[in-house]
């Protein structure tokens, strides 16, 4: 199981068409999932089940912060948003420094 921490808004990509935003909502939090031709199946707001074989869930939230469980083939690649569009959160900059 792959751990990754999100705040409200920021989603992953889990391969090339499935992408999944964290919606906080007072203290709790839900998945937002948006899968082209892909079947979702959310048995509740906190875990998703895509095509039957890639299973999302919050194990935590804490201090505006959500920690996300991911159970995915191994030959799926999962990205956090923000690495797919360039950008370096600690001085919000393009990777390598300033241009």
């Amino acid at each position: 199981m792959l751990v990754i921490s999100r705040y409200d808004g920021e989603g992953f990509w889990i391969g090339e068409d499935l992408f999944v935003v964290v919606i906080m909502d007072g203290w709790g939090a839900r998945l937002a999932v948006s899968a082209v031709n892909r079947e979702v199946h959310q048995p509740d707001e906190q875990t998703a089940v895509i095509d039957g074989h890639i299973e999302i869930r919050i194990l935590q939230c804490r201090a505006g912060r959500v920690r996300i469980g991911i159970d995915a083939p191994e030959s799926m690649r999962v990205v956090r948003e923000e690495l797919l569009n360039g950008v370096d959160e600690a001085d919000n900059q393009p990777f390598g420094g300033a241009t």
